[in-house]
């Protein structure tokens, strides 16, 4: 398969939807967030002489993901779970948990949007590791 046919383009997040344990929370209006750090480690010994050298951890910690969308949902659960983000094509899923939840925003032509902060926790529910997923479909 091509580079540019599993190539998706979303401009401003039309068709984004939040999915929380399967249930859907409501269209996104933005995303950000959601990358990924990486300790460097010393790796220095003492028969170093004029360099401190580093290595790059093999274990990554990812970034909070902040999530703007329009509520439609009477709810979403507190506690671990499966998130998805789906847009025509393609939908990125993580296990996570919300970590923080704004207040309601209410604005003309958008309606009641709510800011919704994720903490990726990559543990599924059995406490197993487990990478977040891309699909196209």
């Amino acid at each position: 398969m091509s580079e540019t046919a599993t190539r998706i383009k979303v401009k401003d997040a039309v068709g984004v939807t939040l999915m929380i344990n399967d249930k859907s929370v409501g269209g996104v209006i933005s995303i950000s967030g959601g990358g990924f750090t990486r300790e460097m480690l010393d790796d220095t010994d003492l028969t170093n002489s004029s360099w401190m050298t580093k290595v790059g951890a093999s274990l990554r910690s990812m970034e909070d993901v902040t999530v703007e969308a329009k509520i439609s949902a009477s709810g979403f659960v507190d506690e671990n779970c499966r998130i998805s983000l789906t847009a025509p094509g393609v939908t990125l899923s993580f296990w996570g948990q919300v970590s923080n939840s704004g207040s309601l925003n209410l604005a003309v032509n958008t309606g009641i949007t709510k800011s919704i902060t994720i903490t990726p926790t990559n543990l599924d529910d059995s406490g197993n590791e487990s990478a977040p997923t891309v699909t196209y479909s």
